[in-house]
């Protein structure tokens, strides 16, 4: 696993996180309405930065051989009970302080993250999901503060369920041997075909997500054969593709597609079902295949 790929990830989160909170204004740092919960911006901002301490535990205890994952209780009771507590706890600082607590505190994460060595699937996970996806999700609570809407109750568990299910392919796809990207497996496809296959429809779907529609203009369901027809096209494509380019491409295309989705104030239908399709049950799709590649990932859970 390559730091560099997840520090520039990160940086991109970083910088829209911030675009979005200069358009807050200040008057309205306190205002109990982001949330359903009640959570101000300044409240929400404090929560990131909470997080962002506690991966930075993580990763330092992880370099110092100290981390122990059983200590963390990451069940839904225990984190809401966590999120309240450190919320009520931030309402006590001024907006600079917390401004200023969120700086330093991803400055320790990404410098904890860049200091490890060898990057392990806990450190990854710890990381992506403090940084760039928790960045997402309140990137869209605080959009639709700014624009004066409500944010949709289904984004942050899309974005957190498309998370998980990408560690799980990217796990896969790290373990595939660079001079096996091209061995086809069982079903006559590669790791590459699989990798490029993806990149392409999350960079097909991802501007129709933008657009807040679905990626077939006249709605779903689209046609087999016209899926079928899209399917060949990609695989004929992928194999004019150096195969190191073509991890780096699907992190890519997901990129712009996570952006794409939590930039939406107020998703439909449509592009909600194009997001999914197109990241948790596509990913979910290819991750057998990639993992059968791989001799040991075969049996692993999915």
């Amino acid at each position: 696993m390559e730091a560099r790929r997840l520090l520039d990830d990160e940086q991109a989160g970083w910088d829209r996180l911030r675009a979005i909170t200069e358009r807050i204004d200040r008057a309205r740092i306190d205002e109990p309405s982001v949330t359903p919960e009640g959570w101000s911006p300044k409240d929400v901002l404090a929560h990131v930065a909470v997080w962002l301490e506690y991966c930075a535990d993580v990763l330092e205890g992880i370099a110092a051989g100290t981390w122990d994952p059983a200590t963390y209780d990451g069940s839904v009771a225990e984190v809401q009970r966590f999120n309240e507590e450190q919320a009520e706890a931030a309402r006590s600082l001024t907006p600079d302080e917390v401004d200023a607590r969120l700086t330093r505190a991803r400055d320790r994460a990404r410098a904890s993250f860049a200091a490890l060595g060898a990057l392990d699937a806990e450190a990854w996970s710890w990381f992506e999901e403090s940084g760039p996806m928790h960045y997402a999700k309140h990137a869209h609570d605080l959009l639709a503060f700014v624009e004066g809407a409500l944010p949709d109750p289904e984004v942050g568990p899309l974005l957190q369920r498309e998370t998980d299910a990408w560690l799980a392919l990217a796990g896969a796809s790290e373990a595939v041997p660079a001079g096996d990207l091209e061995t086809p497996g069982e079903d006559g496809w590669s790791a590459r075909d699989a990798m490029h296959h993806l990149a392409s429809w999350l960079a097909l779907a991802a501007p129709a997500v933008a657009r807040n529609g679905y990626w077939y203009e006249p709605g779903p369901p689209a046609p087999e054969d016209l899926i079928e027809e899209i399917n060949a096209r990609f695989l004929a494509e992928g194999r004019n593709v150096a195969a190191a380019d073509t991890r780096p491409a699907m992190e890519d295309a997901r990129g712009r597609m996570r952006e794409a989705f939590s930039s939406l104030v107020t998703p439909t239908d449509l592009a909600k079902r194009a997001f999914r399709i197109a990241t948790i049950e596509h990913y979910a799709e290819h991750l057998a295949q990639i993992r059968a590649l791989v001799p040991g990932l075969e049996g692993d859970p999915a």
